[in-house]
């Protein structure tokens, strides 16, 4: 008999979950165009960035097959951050201010988020598949 055909459910650990915990909540990859650059040829126009952004949350000390969506948060408030939270008329000189951008909107958004993750690869600067980009990490003061 194996694991999955077990006929007794599983018992849980009691030692799980502790004050250290945190869920990670991830989006990756999105592709949104955004104003930003230094140079004459990046101002004028918006560029393609790819985006990724991680938020730590307190983890409560068990998930039960009921708990509300309450106890974690939606990560598509992540998605929302980038896709709708970033002004597109405004032109952000860099793309750290474009990641500051989303960790504030992130942070604003949700008290109980202690710290953001956010990477950003400029994909107009790719010659061969590469990735050239930066990540900015911030937590809550």
């Amino acid at each position: 008999m194996t694991a999955i055909d077990h006929p007794t459910p599983l018992v849980l650990v009691p030692e799980t979950g502790g004050p250290g915990d945190f869920i990670r909540l991830e989006v990756s990859d999105l592709v949104i165009d955004v104003l930003t650059g230094i140079y004459s040829e990046e101002t004028h126009m918006p560029q393609p960035l790819k985006v990724s952004v991680a938020a730590d949350i307190p983890a409560p000390s068990r998930f039960a097959h009921d708990t509300p969506l309450s106890a974690s948060k939606n990560y598509l408030d992540l998605r929302r951050a980038v896709e709708e939270g970033l002004p597109r008329e405004l032109h952000f000189t860099l793309v750290e201010a474009v990641a500051d951008h989303i960790i504030d909107t992130i942070f604003g958004g949700d008290a109980r988020v202690t710290r953001v993750e956010v990477k950003i690869v400029k994909l107009a600067l790719s010659q061969a598949g590469e990735s050239i980009g930066m990540t900015l990490v911030r937590e809550r003061r």
